[in-house]
């Protein structure tokens, strides 16, 4: 049955487009080449970098694209498509240059994170340019697709310190939301903050708040020369006050948002039936359809209304196998896309590097892993990937852009229990984690060993009839006091122990014993502590070994 929201968008986009003078001749086979255009590996960019400026540098164009763009030219695998957002408005963004709610003051030189960069924007400003404008330029030099972002809710925003020393992103806070606080998670009626939610996020449950950020989807669509806009509902889940504050969301949040959708999708057709070539719309969401939906987003609805045109699944938490994702999109015909994070998953200095995520022999960050990933995703089906922002992350960075789907069938791989955690998902609604269906086995949580046997599964998708490796070693961070032992058996078979490194112990596998899929493995804890500690297991991770560059890559030798 047609929903209001559904006659509202349809009325809309025939009034869009009749402004716009109507749908160019070729309108369906121009979206339909858009939409297959090759985009094995997308980047995202968040673009901070014009705020966090050197001291000393000069702005220039050159000087912004060597920031950080010009590296994307020489990343193991080819980039296709730079998705770019940046800093600015509300949400992240505004069309706008100038704009009242740019970021133009400068970090406090109090702050010893700051002291050596300043805000370049107003250089952008001086110069009649700014940082999209500038992102877009340097794509169509380097011919990649340009897909602008806009994240409704950024955490580096949801902070204000009047009279104090701006210790790290505060100087982004926005004018806007001092025009509207009573469109903020919480206000001063209050009792304290909400448990879901920063307090001065967007509450999307806000008319005025939707029609602002329709209003910058806008000028984006209609100012800048973008091949697709993407709407980041993953940077911060955090979309309605009622869920912020503990409720499910429910048909009121739905319609709300789909609405909101609905406005930017008619907009976007509409620039694009105004220059001839149109612009796709995209959303980033959560990689599970209950956790969607509980949040205020009726990602159904929104396929069965056709108002995006593809989906990047997942981010800052991976709550679902990606054939999850793949399962829902192809039955609407709609290709989707898993989003690569950082693992964020941080046990301490282990191994003498700044924020670890995992004992050296068991990296999160390695390229091996990524493949890994990759080999998941090629698959469930994913028509590519996407990498968010990998120029920061600790340890590898570019390195881990190892290449899309198709490219990994004989690669070196390790697969993991998870690739993140999911913690998030609890952070941004109540009881959000029992949604994961993917298990849970982290270093910062590990699995006490004092009782029953820790059973877990690693999936490991390689075509192992077509492909075989030449080895596959099983890895296991262990913290193991004297007097235990521990034994690992894996698919019902015991394994040799062949070393032990930094925490964790290797063990090998017959390769006719992998299994493709579902790979059981148990370990289990012996013998008594004589002061009562007890053994704990914080990973598991199978190598499936092709050449000797595993060596190379800090893995099993």
């Amino acid at each position: 049955m047609e929903t209001n929201f559904s006659r509202r968008f349809a009325l809309c986009a025939c009034v869009a487009l009749a402004a716009a003078g109507g749908v160019w001749a070729d309108e369906a086979a121009d979206r339909k080449a858009a939409l297959a255009r090759k985009r094995d590996v997308m980047y995202y960019a968040t673009g901070y970098d014009p705020c966090y400026w050197p001291k000393g540098t000069p702005y220039s164009q050159a000087a912004f694209w060597n920031i950080r763009l010009n590296a994307l030219l020489k990343t193991p695998a080819p980039i296709d498509t730079l998705v770019y957002a940046p800093v600015g408005a509300f949400a992240h963004l505004s069309a706008k240059i100038p704009s009242a709610t740019m970021p133009t003051a400068q970090p406090s030189e109090e702050s010893n994170w700051m002291r050596g960069v300043r805000n370049a924007i107003p250089d952008f400003v001086k110069a009649g340019t700014d940082p999209l404008k500038e992102a877009i330029a340097w794509a169509r030099k380097n011919k990649k697709e340009f897909i602008a972002a806009l994240p409704v809710n950024m955490s580096e925003h949801g902070a204000k310190e009047k009279g104090k020393a701006v210790v790290w992103d505060n100087y982004f806070w926005s004018p806007w939301k001092d025009r509207h606080p009573g469109d903020l998670m919480a206000d001063a009626g209050d009792a304290g903050h909400p448990p879901y939610a920063s307090p001065t996020a967007v509450d999307y449950g806000k008319a005025s708040v939707r029609t602002a950020f329709a209003a910058v989807a806008k000028e984006i669509a209609e100012g800048y020369d973008i091949d697709g806009l993407l709407i980041d509902y993953m940077t911060v889940p955090t979309i309605f006050r009622t869920v912020a504050w503990g409720e499910k969301a429910g048909t009121k949040e739905w319609q709300a948002l789909t609405d909101m959708m609905a406005r930017i999708r008619a907009s976007v057709n509409a620039a694009g039936a105004k220059r001839g070539r149109p612009i796709l719309l995209a959303v980033r969401v959560p990689d599970s359809l209950p956790f969607c939906r509980n949040i205020g987003i009726d990602l159904q609805a929104w396929m069965d209304q056709k108002l995006v045109d593809f989906i990047v699944s997942g981010g800052p938490m991976e709550l679902s196998p990606y054939s999850h994702m793949a399962e829902i999109t192809k039955k609407s015909g709609i290709p989707f896309y898993p989003c690569f994070d950082e693992s964020g998953i941080w046990v301490g200095n282990d191994s003498g590097y700044q924020n670890d995520d995992e004992r050296p022999t068991l990296r999160r960050h390695a390229p091996e892993t990524f493949r890994a990933r990759l080999q998941e995703a090629a698959v469930a089906g994913a028509a590519g990937v996407m990498y968010h922002n990998p120029y920061h992350w600790i340890r590898y960075g570019l390195h881990c852009v190892c290449g899309g789907p198709k490219d990994v069938a004989t690669a070196n791989k390790r697969y993991h229990v998870c690739y993140r955690n999911n913690g998030t998902a609890g952070a941004v609604l109540k009881d959000g984690q029992k949604l994961a269906t993917r298990e849970q086995l982290l270093s910062g949580a590990p699995y006490d060993l004092k009782g029953a046997p820790a059973k877990f599964g690693v999936y490991v998708w390689d075509d192992l009839k077509k492909h075989t490796p030449r080895r596959v070693i099983v890895t296991t961070e262990a913290s193991v006091p004297s007097g235990i032992q521990t034994t690992v058996t894996v698919n019902g078979r015991a394994v040799k122990l062949i070393r032990k490194i930094a925490g964790s112990q290797q063990y090998e596998l017959p390769v006719s014993a992998l299994k493709y899929g579902r790979n059981e493995v148990i370990v289990k804890a012996t013998g008594k502590n004589r002061r009562g500690r007890t053994a704990t297991l914080g990973n598991i991770a199978i190598d499936v070994i092709y050449t000797e560059a595993q060596k190379k890559e800090g893995g099993a030798k």
